[in-house]
């Protein structure tokens, strides 16, 4: 496959993972402003995690009435599939107008792939550089970790599960880097305050206890792919918030504390970190922005927020998952032809070629007539003819064709087959002199 063509379908293959995404996206916040699931913040964590998955993950069972079913039957795949996205221009070798518009694809897929690269490389490294400066803190003293150890227990984290704890003098907040085994990163000035510092150990083992640093790696993979997209931001934010309550909500239920007195707790963790930076700074607990605070406190006292997803939650999320991931149904055998890539360009140049594939004669090249032998000539080189130079060079002609002749069951394909099956010369060696020249 040549460079061009390769990149023809990295910009389909994007273009239907960002339309996919952004409709599963939709649906989500159109579900969010019904005010579905509003108590169980852990059921829209889940849900935007699926988000996530889609806008980097183009695979997904064949699922009948699914986001993409839905699609496909909307815009039908036989005008979808042969012609890709008006914004792509055809790339092939040997269509004559495809030559600018190619190598400016090929740019800008090279551009896009580097740039994300580039984003993901450096994420990793700075993930490593943090844990690294962290492993050279100091270690905590028995009496704190035998406070974690019992309050993992509280949150419901095995002892394999239970995090590293280091103490670092210097920081306001506690923070957990997960990848390889948890690391759990306590702040000095916490220690004196046993009330606070239980609030903040159960809040992060309640980010680990639901392994909320994976959709958090997956938001991140999201960002460097769709880097240009500022609704990137958006889901993140969300989802951020679905799972600050859901941890919030977790804690409480395992310090065994009523919404307001956590929520009382959280004011006050949040005002000692101010008096110690020195500015309004709301980063205690992972909180991201201002709002972050009045946003936690609202789930707290409020919607009163609960910890898990229920079982009607999680058969929300395990439909919304499977229908929102699903592809398309495999096209029927009745509608496989109908996904033919024919055009009278291509096959008046295979006829210029292989002149005796015109069976009645007409002195033009019948869709029929181009499929069939397309699967003759599939079947010579499936055979161990060996291509000439020009076929491997460039992409032939009859390899532009997507005529779904081997499709089994198929009267179409049949007829293709029969064609040349009662011919009694055999056609001319597809990597011989003269096959399949460029326009």
């Amino acid at each position: 496959m040549s460079l061009a063509a390769a990149s023809e379908g990295i910009a389909r293959g994007a273009a239907e993972l960002l339309i996919h995404g952004l409709a599963l996206a939709g649906c989500a916040h159109l579900a969010a402003r019904l005010g579905l699931w509003r108590r169980r913040p852990a059921v829209w964590a889940a849900l935007w995690t699926v988000v996530l998955v889609k806008w980097i993950s183009p695979w997904g069972p064949s699922i009948a009435g699914s986001l993409a079913d839905v699609g496909a039957m909307l815009w039908p795949s036989a005008e979808l599939s042969s012609a890709g996205p008006l914004w792509v221009a055809p790339s092939s070798p040997h269509d004559p107008s495809g030559g600018p518009a190619s190598a400016l694809w090929i740019l800008l897929v090279l551009a896009w792939v580097t740039v994300a690269g580039l984003r993901l490389l450096g994420g990793v490294l700075a993930v490593r550089r943090q844990r690294r400066a962290a492993l050279e803190l100091p270690a905590a003293p028995a009496w704190l970790l035998e406070r974690v150890g019992e309050m993992a227990r509280r949150i419901g984290l095995g002892p394999r599960s239970s995090p590293s704890v280091r103490v670092h003098p210097q920081a306001v907040i506690p923070h957990l880097l997960a990848g390889g085994r948890p690391l759990l990163v306590v702040p000095k000035t916490l220690l004196a305050e046993l009330a606070l510092l239980d609030l903040a150990l159960a809040h992060e083992l309640a980010h680990l206890r639901r392994r909320d640093w994976i959709a958090r790696w997956l938001h991140a993979a999201v960002a460097a792919v769709w880097f240009f997209l500022p609704i990137r931001i958006l889901i993140g934010r969300s989802l951020e918030r679905a799972q600050e309550a859901a941890a919030d909500a977790l804690a409480a239920r395992a310090l065994s504390l009523s919404p307001p007195v956590y929520a009382r707790r959280l004011v006050d963790a949040t005002l000692r970190c101010q008096g110690q930076a020195g500015r309004p700074l709301v980063g205690v607990l992972a909180l991201a922005a201002p709002a972050a605070l009045v946003e936690r406190i609202e789930a707290l006292c409020l919607r009163r927020s609960l910890a898990t997803t229920g079982l009607g939650g999680a058969a929300f999320v395990v439909a919304f998952g499977v229908l929102g991931l699903g592809q398309p149904r495999a096209a029927a055998p009745a509608q496989a032809m109908a996904q033919c890539d024919y055009s009278p360009a291509i096959a008046e140049a295979l006829r210029e070629v292989h002149p005796e594939a015109d069976l009645d004669g007409d002195g033009e090249l019948a869709r029929d007539e181009a499929c069939a032998l397309q699967e003759q000539l599939r079947r010579v080189a499936r055979d161990g003819v060996e291509p000439g130079a020009e076929q491997a060079s460039a992409e032939p002609l009859w390899q532009r064709l997507c005529c779904n002749c081997e499709v089994s069951g198929t009267s179409e394909g049949r007829d293709a087959r029969d064609l040349y099956e009662e011919r009694s010369e055999p056609l001319a060696d597809p990597g011989g002199p003269g096959a399949c020249e460029q326009e």
